[in-house]
């Protein structure tokens, strides 16, 4: 009897044979392979193969937990995999009233000399079908907010799941996935946090229209204890100095030292003056983009 696995031919050509089948009939436009930790090598570089005949341009995102992303992510193997570093620091930095968590994963990460993930983006996410809704896993509702703000401008590919915009929560309970999988009237549906939905959407926007913040470089520019965290991306003739406020109380920075010209301000949509930089007022629980015209 032949072994049904990876490394039979048979089972390789039947498994390339579905996917070309789902992209010539149904059109797909990439797949997400589970636990593709358990994928061989030769495995994924014969789908990729395929797939880059089938379609320039075909995505393929597997399911990583633990591991160097290197092994799954190459030119030859998988475009990205779950960025669940990044998840659980984004969350817990914040519970912990600590970001030296989650800069430290970026910097490890995505560092423009040092970062080891800098030259491909991993899919970062908050929650998924497997993991506690991030409303649920939340010390307070109010970190929300900046952990989107946060997702949507670190190097990487943002994602949201299902009506996690609507800060709903849901936790897996023994033997059931039902709590964080919920069907969800959308005509019905009561946001818990009201505000969420629109923030998500704005700043959805401002990826889209900002290259810095899709495909610019990573570096980390301030981070102390309960003050707020700065980085900056950077692309082509575009400068994007993100600030994360947070904690519960307002904090002013000054940015003269990584800036010397006026700026706009895209997430609060507001200009702002040389001057205004030297003492900039950080909301709680909140953040500023500052787009530059040019690099400095």
């Amino acid at each position: 009897m032949p072994k049904y696995n990876l490394d039979n031919p048979e089972v390789v050509t039947y498994l390339l044979e579905a996917v070309q089948y789902w992209i010539e009939y149904f059109d797909i436009d990439g797949l997400r392979l589970d636990t593709a930790d358990c994928l061989c090598p030769n495995f994924m570089k014969a789908l990729r193969k395929k797939t880059n005949t089938l379609k320039s341009d075909f995505w393929l995102m597997g399911e990583v937990v633990h591991g160097d992303y290197r092994d799954w992510v190459s030119e030859e193997q998988l475009h990205s995999v779950t960025n669940y570093e990044i998840f659980k620091g984004l969350y817990s930095s914040h519970n912990d009233q600590n970001l030296f968590e989650i800069a430290h994963s970026l910097k490890r990460e995505f560092d423009s000399t040092s970062g080891i993930y800098r030259y491909f983006m991993p899919y970062n996410f908050v929650d998924n079908h497997d993991q506690n809704r991030l409303a649920s896993l939340v010390d307070e509702s109010a970190y929300l907010y900046t952990i989107y703000i946060l997702m949507f401008t670190i190097p990487g590919i943002p994602s949201i799941y299902y009506g996690s915009e609507w800060g709903i929560k849901g936790a897996k309970e023994i033997h059931s996935d039902l709590g964080i999988r919920p069907y969800i009237n959308i005509d019905h549906v009561i946001p818990e946090e009201r505000d969420l939905e629109k923030v998500i959407r704005k700043l959805s926007l401002i990826r889209k229209e900002t290259p810095a913040l899709k495909v610019g470089t990573y570096k980390q520019l301030a981070i102390e204890y309960q003050k707020p965290f700065i980085f900056q991306r950077q692309f082509d003739n575009t400068t994007v100095i993100v600030v994360i406020n947070a904690t519960p109380h307002d904090h002013f920075v000054n940015l003269a030292p990584y800036c010397n010209r006026s700026v706009h301000d895209i997430l609060n949509d507001q200009p702002l003056h040389l001057n205004d930089l030297q003492n900039l007022k950080i909301n709680s629980n909140w953040g500023r983009i500052l787009s530059f015209a040019n690099p400095f």
